[in-house]
Protein backbone atom coordinates (compact mmCIF):
# COMPACT_ATOMS: atom_id res chain seq x y z
CA UNK A 1 0.00 0.00 0.00
CA UNK A 2 1.00 3.64 -0.49
CA UNK A 3 -1.06 5.62 1.40
CA UNK A 4 -1.04 9.77 0.27
CA UNK A 5 0.76 12.07 2.58
CA UNK A 6 1.09 15.71 2.86
CA UNK A 7 5.21 15.42 3.22
CA UNK A 8 5.39 13.76 -0.38
CA UNK A 9 5.99 9.93 -1.12
CA UNK A 10 7.40 7.21 1.30
CA UNK A 11 10.81 5.57 0.73
CA UNK A 12 8.16 2.48 -0.47
CA UNK A 13 4.95 0.87 -0.27
CA UNK A 14 4.02 -0.51 2.76
CA UNK A 15 3.87 -4.08 3.27
CA UNK A 16 1.11 -5.17 4.95
CA UNK A 17 0.98 -8.97 6.48
CA UNK A 18 -0.35 -10.92 9.82
CA UNK A 19 2.08 -12.22 12.48
CA UNK A 20 0.76 -14.26 15.14
CA UNK A 21 -3.21 -12.79 14.57
CA UNK A 22 -1.93 -9.11 14.31
CA UNK A 23 -1.58 -7.07 11.23
CA UNK A 24 1.74 -5.80 10.91
CA UNK A 25 3.32 -3.35 8.33
CA UNK A 26 6.97 -3.32 6.80
CA UNK A 27 8.14 -0.12 4.93
CA UNK A 28 11.80 -0.16 4.28
CA UNK A 29 13.06 3.37 5.27
CA UNK A 30 16.01 3.11 2.63
CA UNK A 31 13.78 2.22 -0.66
CA UNK A 32 13.08 -1.27 -1.31
CA UNK A 33 16.60 -1.81 -2.38
CA UNK A 34 18.24 0.15 -0.02
CA UNK A 35 18.88 2.66 -1.80
CA UNK A 36 18.24 5.90 0.09
CA UNK A 37 21.30 7.33 2.51
CA UNK A 38 19.97 8.77 5.60
CA UNK A 39 19.79 11.81 4.84
CA UNK A 40 17.16 11.05 1.84
CA UNK A 41 14.79 9.21 3.71
CA UNK A 42 11.58 11.05 3.98
CA UNK A 43 10.54 9.71 8.03
CA UNK A 44 7.77 12.68 7.93
CA UNK A 45 5.93 10.83 4.87
CA UNK A 46 6.46 7.49 6.37
CA UNK A 47 5.29 8.00 9.78
CA UNK A 48 2.30 9.76 8.40
CA UNK A 49 2.03 6.80 6.45
CA UNK A 50 2.06 4.19 9.06
CA UNK A 51 -0.27 6.05 11.23
CA UNK A 52 -2.64 6.53 8.44
CA UNK A 53 -2.69 2.73 8.50
CA UNK A 54 -3.81 2.67 11.51
CA UNK A 55 0.07 1.61 13.39
CA UNK A 56 -0.08 2.31 16.90
CA UNK A 57 3.52 1.59 17.57
CA UNK A 58 6.72 1.73 15.08
CA UNK A 59 9.75 -0.42 15.57
CA UNK A 60 13.02 0.76 14.08
CA UNK A 61 15.84 -1.24 13.52
CA UNK A 62 19.33 -0.04 12.94
CA UNK A 63 22.96 -1.18 12.73
CA UNK A 64 25.50 0.66 14.92
CA UNK A 65 28.93 0.08 16.73
CA UNK A 66 28.90 0.75 20.80
CA UNK A 67 31.53 2.70 23.29
CA UNK A 68 30.32 0.26 25.66
CA UNK A 69 33.03 -2.71 25.87
CA UNK A 70 29.86 -4.97 27.59
CA UNK A 71 28.04 -4.52 24.00
CA UNK A 72 30.00 -6.83 21.66
CA UNK A 73 29.03 -7.28 17.67
CA UNK A 74 25.80 -9.36 17.47
CA UNK A 75 23.99 -8.54 20.91
CA UNK A 76 20.51 -6.96 20.77
CA UNK A 77 19.77 -3.98 22.20
CA UNK A 78 16.41 -2.17 22.50
CA UNK A 79 17.27 2.16 23.24
CA UNK A 80 15.20 3.67 25.54
CA UNK A 81 15.87 7.50 24.12
CA UNK A 82 15.97 8.51 20.78
CA UNK A 83 17.12 11.72 18.64
CA UNK A 84 14.65 14.17 17.00
CA UNK A 85 16.61 15.37 13.91
CA UNK A 86 13.77 17.65 12.97
CA UNK A 87 13.75 21.93 13.59
CA UNK A 88 9.70 22.85 14.72
CA UNK A 89 10.42 24.74 10.59
CA UNK A 90 10.58 21.13 9.41
CA UNK A 91 14.64 21.48 8.25
CA UNK A 92 16.88 18.64 9.37
CA UNK A 93 18.68 19.27 12.74
CA UNK A 94 17.98 20.88 15.83
CA UNK A 95 15.88 20.49 18.46
CA UNK A 96 12.13 18.09 18.75
CA UNK A 97 9.06 19.07 16.81
CA UNK A 98 6.17 20.79 19.38
CA UNK A 99 8.31 21.76 21.84
CA UNK A 100 8.98 19.74 25.38
CA UNK A 101 12.25 17.98 25.99
CA UNK A 102 13.90 16.72 22.91
CA UNK A 103 13.47 12.78 22.88
CA UNK A 104 17.44 12.00 23.92
CA UNK A 105 16.30 13.72 27.39
CA UNK A 106 17.14 11.02 29.88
Amino acid sequence: MTPETPYGATSAPVLIGEIDGRAVGFLPRHGPNHELPPHRINYRANLWALSELGATDVILPGAAGSLKPDVMPGHFVVADQGVDVFKPNGSEGGAAVGGGPPPAAP
